[in-house]
Protein backbone atom coordinates (compact mmCIF):
# COMPACT_ATOMS: atom_id res chain seq x y z
CA UNK A 1 0.00 0.00 0.00
CA UNK A 2 1.66 3.26 -1.08
CA UNK A 3 2.18 5.82 1.83
CA UNK A 4 -0.15 8.38 2.56
CA UNK A 5 0.98 12.25 2.75
CA UNK A 6 -0.20 14.45 5.26
CA UNK A 7 0.92 17.84 4.90
CA UNK A 8 2.39 19.59 7.68
CA UNK A 9 0.61 22.18 9.74
CA UNK A 10 1.37 24.46 12.27
CA UNK A 11 -0.02 24.32 15.66
CA UNK A 12 -2.37 26.93 16.80
CA UNK A 13 -0.69 28.32 19.33
CA UNK A 14 2.83 28.02 17.12
CA UNK A 15 4.69 31.41 16.95
CA UNK A 16 6.73 33.20 14.28
CA UNK A 17 8.78 36.79 13.28
CA UNK A 18 10.01 36.45 16.69
CA UNK A 19 12.50 39.22 17.83
CA UNK A 20 14.11 38.95 21.10
CA UNK A 21 15.21 42.17 22.70
CA UNK A 22 16.64 41.25 25.86
CA UNK A 23 16.58 38.01 27.25
CA UNK A 24 12.97 38.30 28.44
CA UNK A 25 11.76 40.49 26.77
CA UNK A 26 10.51 41.05 23.01
CA UNK A 27 7.72 40.24 20.20
CA UNK A 28 6.00 37.76 17.91
CA UNK A 29 3.01 37.05 16.12
CA UNK A 30 1.02 34.28 16.05
CA UNK A 31 1.08 31.94 12.71
CA UNK A 32 -2.86 31.09 13.06
CA UNK A 33 -4.05 34.42 12.92
CA UNK A 34 -1.44 37.01 12.71
CA UNK A 35 -2.11 38.59 16.27
CA UNK A 36 0.64 40.17 17.70
CA UNK A 37 2.26 38.72 20.57
CA UNK A 38 4.75 40.35 23.75
CA UNK A 39 6.64 39.26 26.33
CA UNK A 40 8.44 40.12 29.53
CA UNK A 41 9.19 36.87 30.72
CA UNK A 42 10.80 34.42 28.17
CA UNK A 43 9.73 33.03 24.96
CA UNK A 44 7.44 30.29 26.98
CA UNK A 45 4.85 32.96 28.05
CA UNK A 46 3.81 35.28 25.36
CA UNK A 47 0.69 37.98 26.04
CA UNK A 48 -1.80 38.96 23.34
CA UNK A 49 -0.96 42.52 22.45
CA UNK A 50 -2.52 43.03 19.12
CA UNK A 51 -4.21 46.66 18.32
CA UNK A 52 -8.00 46.63 19.66
CA UNK A 53 -9.61 46.63 16.55
CA UNK A 54 -11.62 44.15 14.64
CA UNK A 55 -9.49 44.70 11.56
CA UNK A 56 -6.66 42.13 10.31
CA UNK A 57 -3.00 42.69 11.04
CA UNK A 58 -1.14 42.71 7.82
CA UNK A 59 2.48 43.80 8.98
CA UNK A 60 4.09 44.35 12.30
CA UNK A 61 7.55 46.05 12.88
CA UNK A 62 9.42 45.98 16.43
CA UNK A 63 10.81 49.20 17.10
CA UNK A 64 12.16 48.50 20.64
CA UNK A 65 11.69 45.93 23.61
CA UNK A 66 8.29 47.96 24.59
CA UNK A 67 7.16 49.64 20.94
CA UNK A 68 6.26 48.59 18.13
CA UNK A 69 3.99 49.75 14.81
CA UNK A 70 1.59 47.92 13.33
CA UNK A 71 -0.83 48.31 10.31
CA UNK A 72 -4.27 46.37 9.70
CA UNK A 73 -6.65 46.49 6.71
CA UNK A 74 -10.54 45.46 7.33
CA UNK A 75 -11.93 41.62 7.44
CA UNK A 76 -12.12 40.53 3.98
CA UNK A 77 -10.11 43.53 2.30
CA UNK A 78 -8.97 43.07 -0.70
CA UNK A 79 -8.70 45.39 -4.25
CA UNK A 80 -8.76 48.62 -3.15
CA UNK A 81 -8.79 49.49 0.76
CA UNK A 82 -7.29 51.64 2.96
CA UNK A 83 -4.55 50.47 5.48
CA UNK A 84 -4.69 51.60 9.01
CA UNK A 85 -1.62 52.38 10.97
CA UNK A 86 -1.15 51.58 14.77
CA UNK A 87 1.57 52.64 17.39
CA UNK A 88 2.40 51.41 20.96
CA UNK A 89 5.15 52.14 23.37
CA UNK A 90 4.23 50.11 26.39
CA UNK A 91 4.22 46.54 25.00
CA UNK A 92 1.13 46.66 23.13
CA UNK A 93 -1.15 47.22 26.13
CA UNK A 94 -2.03 50.38 24.44
CA UNK A 95 -2.42 51.15 20.81
CA UNK A 96 -2.89 54.57 18.86
CA UNK A 97 -4.35 54.81 15.60
CA UNK A 98 -2.17 56.66 13.33
CA UNK A 99 -2.77 58.22 9.88
CA UNK A 100 -4.33 55.92 7.03
CA UNK A 101 -3.49 55.51 3.60
CA UNK A 102 -4.99 53.90 0.04
CA UNK A 103 -3.65 50.84 -1.93
CA UNK A 104 -4.15 49.59 -4.72
CA UNK A 105 -4.97 45.39 -6.07
CA UNK A 106 -4.58 44.54 -1.95
CA UNK A 107 -4.57 40.62 -1.75
CA UNK A 108 -4.70 39.15 1.65
CA UNK A 109 -2.29 36.11 0.75
CA UNK A 110 0.27 39.26 -0.85
CA UNK A 111 0.95 41.04 2.02
CA UNK A 112 4.34 42.61 2.12
CA UNK A 113 6.32 43.70 4.94
CA UNK A 114 6.38 46.86 6.88
CA UNK A 115 10.53 48.19 8.47
CA UNK A 116 10.66 50.98 10.97
CA UNK A 117 14.19 51.97 11.92
CA UNK A 118 13.24 54.36 14.11
CA UNK A 119 10.15 55.40 15.92
CA UNK A 120 9.62 57.95 13.12
CA UNK A 121 10.86 56.50 9.32
CA UNK A 122 9.35 53.15 8.02
CA UNK A 123 8.25 51.79 4.89
CA UNK A 124 5.51 49.44 3.56
CA UNK A 125 6.37 46.96 0.99
CA UNK A 126 3.07 46.25 -0.47
CA UNK A 127 2.70 43.25 -2.75
CA UNK A 128 0.30 44.33 -5.34
CA UNK A 129 -1.88 42.70 -8.05
CA UNK A 130 -4.09 45.17 -10.08
CA UNK A 131 -4.85 44.97 -13.40
CA UNK A 132 -3.20 48.36 -13.92
CA UNK A 133 0.42 47.19 -11.82
CA UNK A 134 1.74 43.81 -10.48
CA UNK A 135 4.38 43.93 -8.54
CA UNK A 136 5.65 46.30 -4.96
CA UNK A 137 4.53 49.35 -4.11
CA UNK A 138 6.34 51.00 -1.63
CA UNK A 139 5.04 53.73 1.33
CA UNK A 140 7.59 55.81 3.59
CA UNK A 141 6.45 57.52 6.42
CA UNK A 142 9.08 60.08 8.36
CA UNK A 143 6.37 60.85 11.28
CA UNK A 144 5.95 57.38 13.02
CA UNK A 145 2.80 56.19 10.71
CA UNK A 146 0.75 59.94 10.54
CA UNK A 147 1.00 60.42 7.11
CA UNK A 148 1.88 57.78 4.29
CA UNK A 149 3.73 58.56 0.61
CA UNK A 150 3.75 56.45 -2.20
CA UNK A 151 7.47 56.69 -2.94
CA UNK A 152 8.48 53.98 -5.41
CA UNK A 153 6.45 51.01 -7.58
CA UNK A 154 8.35 48.10 -9.06
CA UNK A 155 7.22 45.71 -11.10
CA UNK A 156 5.45 44.93 -14.63
CA UNK A 157 2.51 47.44 -15.48
CA UNK A 158 -0.25 47.55 -17.90
CA UNK A 159 -1.29 50.12 -20.58
CA UNK A 160 -2.49 52.48 -17.75
CA UNK A 161 0.07 52.33 -15.98
CA UNK A 162 3.25 52.64 -18.50
CA UNK A 163 6.03 54.53 -17.76
CA UNK A 164 4.68 55.13 -13.91
CA UNK A 165 6.87 52.11 -12.27
CA UNK A 166 10.59 51.22 -12.14
CA UNK A 167 10.19 47.59 -14.85
CA UNK A 168 11.33 44.59 -13.13
CA UNK A 169 12.61 41.38 -14.70
CA UNK A 170 10.28 38.73 -15.58
CA UNK A 171 8.36 36.91 -12.64
CA UNK A 172 9.66 39.36 -9.89
CA UNK A 173 6.95 40.49 -8.82
CA UNK A 174 6.95 40.40 -4.90
CA UNK A 175 9.97 42.07 -3.61
CA UNK A 176 10.27 43.80 -0.34
CA UNK A 177 12.61 46.70 1.27
CA UNK A 178 14.79 46.39 4.31
CA UNK A 179 16.53 49.86 5.14
CA UNK A 180 19.17 50.42 7.53
CA UNK A 181 18.71 53.84 8.25
CA UNK A 182 16.41 56.71 7.42
CA UNK A 183 18.43 57.24 3.58
CA UNK A 184 19.49 53.93 3.14
CA UNK A 185 17.90 50.72 1.94
CA UNK A 186 17.40 47.84 -0.22
CA UNK A 187 14.18 46.13 -2.09
CA UNK A 188 15.16 42.35 -3.39
CA UNK A 189 13.25 39.16 -2.98
CA UNK A 190 12.36 35.82 -5.07
CA UNK A 191 11.29 35.45 -8.57
CA UNK A 192 9.67 32.91 -10.11
CA UNK A 193 11.91 33.33 -13.52
CA UNK A 194 16.02 33.91 -13.18
CA UNK A 195 17.86 35.58 -9.99
CA UNK A 196 16.12 38.35 -8.31
CA UNK A 197 17.00 42.10 -8.81
CA UNK A 198 18.82 43.94 -6.04
CA UNK A 199 17.28 47.70 -6.26
CA UNK A 200 19.31 50.18 -3.66
CA UNK A 201 17.81 53.68 -2.55
CA UNK A 202 20.30 56.21 -0.66
CA UNK A 203 17.71 59.14 -0.70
Amino acid sequence: MAPTTIPAQAPADAIGDLRMFTLTTGWAQRLSDGAVLHTTQGVLRWTVASPSTPETVIAVSYVGAETARALTVPAGAEGQTTVQSWTTGDGGATWSAQGGFAVLGFSPTLIGTLDFVDPLHGWFSELQDDPGVTGTALYRTVDGGARWSKVAVVGTAGPRAAGQITPAPTGCVQLTAAFISSTTGWLTGTCSMGPPPLYVSRD
